[in-house]
């Protein structure tokens, strides 16, 4: 996924944006919605829309969300739009963060099924034929996706990835698998709508929500996977994966959010709401509340780090307040 950049003023996720271009044939939803969440994409979106559009199963909409972008990525999603009627342009008026304008798509989403793309990444012509089929062929499924690989910038392969092991009935057995260590390529499969709109649309906007739609979706059945199909992840200097300081993670996922954090704990709470909320048997939901030991067994040093830069961020807050000058006193002496 490509790097968000600045955070601008704040609006809620599709409240007040511009749209361009009209939903594929009046009165008629399509089988599937593509959302291509988007932020300064000039690079790649004259390659990536053209593959979407080229794609063999022909029943969707491809709707791009522009989070603001300051360069010529509104001009060509405006271009796409009025030339294909399957796209349509949603743009925020201003920079909302990358986990609120992915999580808009849902709400302008008309197909049965879904699926969240990025600018950066691949898929093949035959991928969403693929993943339909899997869907359509396993009605208890709510996710599917293909062979999961990491590409380069040219396209050559690093390395591929075996599936979660969610395909089974027990949902603290896949519970399990995507609490583990992974790198959450199954949120770029295909997702069955009815299931993504029983997740609650208040998803958390820290740096692994990714993880939390994950579990959600697990927890409300299996995954399918399909070798017909496949995922390429491009890797790049500018993706957000490679930004390391947690805190600036944390504001390019949401701008309203800045200073004191504590992500690891955020996220092992949003993974304990998501059991509670779940329509699991009570036998079933003990069951995954038990789970959680995978993930407290492979996060608890992040846990750990997270308290202490808390802790260096709190002293150096409070360390600048008290210097000469600096937080009352400024305050006072401009009283």
């Amino acid at each position: 996924m490509t790097t968000q950049g600045g955070a601008p003023a704040v609006t809620t996720p599709g409240a007040d944006v511009e749209q361009a271009g009209e939903p594929g044939t009046p009165g008629r939803a399509p089988k599937v919605t593509l959302g291509l969440p988007v932020y300064n994409a000039e690079r790649y979106l004259p390659t990536l829309v053209p593959e979407y559009l080229s794609q063999t199963f022909t029943d969707f909409e491809l709707v791009i969300s522009d989070n603001a972008s300051t360069d010529a990525t509104e001009q060509l999603a405006r271009e796409f739009a009025a030339q294909d009627p399957r796209v349509r342009h949603v743009r925020q008026k201003t920079n909302i963060g990358m986990s609120p304008n992915f999580q808009s798509l849902r709400g302008v989403a008309r197909g049965e099924y879904f699926r969240w793309g990025a600018a950066d990444d691949l898929i093949g012509p035959g991928y969403v034929a693929a993943c339909v089929a899997a869907l359509d062929a396993n009605p208890d499924a709510v996710l599917a996706q293909g062979r999961c690989v990491d590409v380069d910038v040219d396209g050559n392969v690093l390395v591929e990835y075996p599936p979660l092991d969610v395909t089974g009935p027990d949902p603290a057995r896949r519970l399990r698998a995507v609490l583990g260590p992974h790198e959450s390529h199954e949120y770029f499969g295909v997702m069955r709508m009815d299931a993504l709109r029983t997740v609650a649309r208040a998803v958390p906007s820290h740096p692994e929500c990714d993880r939390v739609i994950l579990t959600a979706m697990a927890l409300r059945g299996p995954f399918v996977y399909t070798d017909d199909a496949v995922f390429q992840r491009r890797w790049h200097t500018g993706q957000t994966m490679q930004v390391r300081r947690t805190s600036e993670r944390v504001r390019i996922h949401d701008p309203r959010r800045s200073g004191f954090t504590l992500p690891a704990f955020e996220l092992g709470y949003d993974l304990l709401r998501e059991i509670h909320r779940a329509p699991l048997t009570r036998r079933q939901r003990l069951a995954c509340y038990a789970a959680m030991r995978v993930w407290l067994r492979h996060n608890y040093v992040k846990m750990i780090k997270n308290v202490g830069r808390a802790a260096i961020e709190v002293v150096g807050a409070a360390g600048r307040r008290l210097r000469p000058g600096g937080g009352r006193t400024t305050a006072a002496k401009g009283a």
